[in-house]
C-alpha cells in the first residue's frame, strides 16, 4: 500500500513555493498537476486541480517580481476561463482572488505598462 500525495499536500508545496516567490516551480508543479489530470480515466485517485491551487500559483507570480510574471500569470487566468467555460475543469472560473493576483503580478513588475495595466 503506498502513500500518495494529496490536494492539501500539493496545496501546502504550492504555498511555500507562493510565499518564496519561487513562480517557475510553481507553474511546474501546475503543469504536472495538469498533465495528470489530462491522462486520468477519472476513478484512479488523481487529483483535479482545483481554484484554490490555481489562486496559489498566481500568487507565487504575484511575489516573483520577475519580469515576465504578468504574462504568465495573465496566461494562466485565460487558461483558468477556457478550462471553466468549456466544463473541462469547471470549478476553477477565476473569481476576486485570481483577478487580484494578477493585478498585483503587474503593480510589481515595476515596468510602466505593468504599472498602467495593473490599474
Amino acid at each position: 500500500n503506498s502513500v500518495r500525495p494529496d490536494e492539501v499536500t500539493y496545496g501546502t508545496v504550492l504555498h511555500s513555493l507562493a510565499q518564496a516567490g519561487m513562480a517557475d516551480e510553481a507553474e511546474r508543479l501546475l503543469e504536472f498537476l495538469e498533465d495528470a489530470f489530462n491522462q486520468s480515466s477519472g476513478d484512479d485517485g488523481c487529483i483535479t486541480p482545483s481554484l484554490t491551487v490555481y489562486n496559489t500559483v498566481l500568487n507565487a507570480l504575484a511575489n516573483s517580481h520577475e519580469p515576465h510574471a504578468p504574462q504568465h500569470a495573465e496566461s494562466l487566468l485565460d487558461r483558468m476561463k477556457a478550462l471553466s467555460s468549456t466544463g473541462k475543469n469547471p470549478n476553477v472560473e477565476p473569481d476576486a482572488i485570481s483577478i487580484s493576483s494578477v493585478i498585483l503580478a503587474h503593480a510589481r513588475s515595476k515596468t510602466r505598462w505593468g504599472a498602467e495595466r495593473g490599474e
